[in-house]
């Protein structure tokens, strides 16, 4: 699979799983990256917000 079709897929997946309870997702295609073969897609909230626990942590609401 290419690169291009891997990140539209993964646009695909994060909007089909988002709750209505959730902030708005979206990907951060500035550390869009590829490891063992592995496309590493990581989103980001649209508001910016800085993590509420450093890099990488999950806020619960």
């Amino acid at each position: 699979m290419e690169q291009d079709e891997a990140l539209q897929l993964a646009v695909a997946f994060l909007a089909e799983s988002q709750s209505e309870y959730e902030p708005p997702l979206a990907i951060d295609t500035e550390r869009v990256s590829q490891s063992n073969g592995l496309l590493i897609v990581p989103y980001n909230t649209d508001e910016a917000q800085p993590p509420a626990h450093g890099p990488g942590s999950q806020r619960l609401v």
